[in-house]
């Protein structure tokens, strides 16, 4: 039987509110697990106005892919990992957000089917917010990702854990700064 653990209504960063789920949850997944498995969800949750695509990458692992959101959506991403002595001799369970390697914001594109196929989202075209987790940044006044104040942590099993993270508007102000920076930075070098 696999139990929930979760913050007292109090503790939570991420007051109720209902999200329309996109892809599969951890949740349905539930049922499926293999024990020698460790499981790592990461559910974004778009509370901005904009469309949102998202990726995030752990530092143990080799892929990213990118999730669309409209406006009060949510999708999870899931990180399976497995313990292979000698080769991954570390703590495969993400307790931790110091483990995250980077995630990434892009705002306001096309649905995917509307994409043209060559086209994927990139820090150099679009409006975008990208975080490397360098250093964690505790009770940030920014309330970015890299705060763990703004996660809802949640430990299903020994072997399965949530991360939630809640997109805002100030998120979509973040990236248009980040993005007028690095636009800055591009035309100083032409």
């Amino acid at each position: 039987m696999i139990g929930l653990t979760a913050c007292s209504k109090s503790d939570d960063p991420l007051p109720e509110k209902v999200f329309q789920d996109v892809n599969k949850t951890a949740e349905d997944y539930i049922g499926e697990l293999n024990p020698n498995l460790y499981y790592n969800f990461f559910r974004f949750q778009n509370d901005s106005d904009h469309t949102l695509y998202w990726g995030i990458n752990t530092k143990f692992s080799t892929i990213m892919g990118l999730y669309y959101c409209r406006p009060g959506q949510q999708a999870t991403d899931l990180i399976t990992m497995e313990y292979y002595p000698g080769l991954h001799d570390y703590d495969i369970l993400i307790d931790n957000l110091m483990a995250v390697g980077w995630i990434e914001f892009y705002f306001d594109l096309p649905a995917p089917d509307d994409l043209p196929d060559w086209r994927v989202p990139n820090e150099f075209q679009d409006t975008c917010a990208m975080y490397v987790f360098t250093a964690l940044e505790p009770n940030s006044p920014k309330k970015t990702p890299k705060d763990p104040s703004q996660w809802k942590f949640e430990k299903f099993s020994d072997h399965s854990v949530r991360w939630t993270y809640r997109v805002t508007n100030a998120d979509y102000d973040e990236a248009v700064r980040q993005t007028e920076e690095r636009w800055a930075e591009k035309d100083d070098e032409e």
